[in-house]
């Protein structure tokens, strides 16, 4: 029967210099950054279907059309 050892490497700088290595660091903060700009333009265009739903509402318009709505005054 063969004998197998393990050996555990916690040192936290050879993970460090792998991520630095790999350029890590700059990949993720590209994306984050890329996602915070998506997430920017999705709130924008959120906010102004916001408008236009509250507009159309205060306005008793529904699809452009001029609706009565129950229970509004």
């Amino acid at each position: 029967m063969e004998n197998y050892s393990v050996e555990r490497l916690d040192h936290l700088g050879v993970v460090a210099g792998t991520i630095k290595d790999l350029g890590l660091i700059k990949k993720v903060a590209k994306e984050e950054k890329a996602i915070k700009k998506h997430i920017f333009h999705l709130q924008a265009q959120a906010l102004t279907v916001k408008k236009t739903l509250l507009k159309r509402v205060k306005n008793r318009q529904v699809n452009g059309k001029p609706t009565v709505l129950t229970g509004m005054k």
